[in-house]
């Protein structure tokens, strides 16, 4: 509830149910897109980054591991897809399209 609070935006949106460790550090460029589905997870020590005219996605019932970096720039699209789980410390640097289907 106080990430929902403390990132209310027009260019953020958060899912219902959505479970944090800690507050996640984000930083949103205006003209960018932030979308957090229902039922998402995030761990603690999460970093967001969305710049230029950039977009991520995270579909409903994902799970963000403890360390993990998302970050996207210039007219960048992350997707994660639903049920999406995203290991200790990954990063993702999308500077084009990159979309997880998968489990990383």
């Amino acid at each position: 509830m106080m990430t929902k609070f403390f990132y209310a935006s027009s260019n953020i949106k958060i899912g219902n149910n959505f479970r944090t460790d800690s507050i996640p550090k984000i930083w949103i460029d205006e003209g960018c897109k932030l979308e957090i589905g229902n039922n998402v997870e995030f761990r603690r020590s999460i970093e967001i980054r969305v710049h230029g005219k950039s977009s991520i996605r995270i579909g409903d019932n994902c799970r963000i591991d403890r360390g993990v970096r998302l970050l996207s720039t210039n007219n960048a699209q992350i997707s994660l897809e639903s049920g999406a789980r995203v290991g200790l410390y990954t990063v993702f640097n999308g500077v084009i399209r990159l979309l997880l289907e998968e489990n990383v």
